[in-house]
């Protein structure tokens, strides 16, 4: 088991130097796009050039801070800071809203044995038009009865 402090901590050391970081993907919250196990390759970047479709690193929680890959679901203006909602491509709903400054880097690229997926670029936004909508569907035909409530 990984010391989630000190993974958090380099990676965020990392992205604030300006480096990309790669990690392997726990959890399938972004089935079938990213699976656990995958390589991500993340970027660091301007919270307020953030888009909806794209997949960002949210740091999320604040006594047990983790990192979550999700795609971003909405950008408001609520109060005088705006918030994102984010979801994993293969939940129901969005996850708690954050603030832009919990979004700590872009995810670019998703490695899956030999094979490397580009998520920036039109082709991968095109894809993931498709994809997103396929996944949910998936998931909750594939979903048991009894875990779907609580999804």
């Amino acid at each position: 088991m990984r010391d989630t402090g000190s993974f958090i901590g380099v990676l965020l050391d990392g992205l604030a130097r300006g480096f990309s970081v790669s990690f392997v993907a726990e959890g399938d919250s972004m089935w079938p796009t990213i699976r656990s196990g995958d390589r991500l390759t993340a970027v660091p970047v301007n919270p307020s050039e953030v888009r909806p479709g794209e997949i960002v690193l949210v740091l999320s929680g604040h006594t047990h801070p983790r990192l979550l890959a999700h795609r971003v679901v909405t950008i408001r203006q609520a109060g005088s800071e705006p918030t994102i909602e984010v979801r994993g491509d293969a939940k129901r709903g969005p996850d708690v809203p954050v603030t832009l400054d919990r979004v700590v880097a872009r995810v670019v690229a998703v490695e899956r044995g030999w094979r490397i997926w580009r998520l920036d670029g039109p082709s991968s936004r095109m894809r993931d038009r498709l994809r997103v909508p396929i996944a949910r569907a998936l998931s909750r035909w594939l979903t048991p009865p009894d875990t779907a409530a609580a999804a």
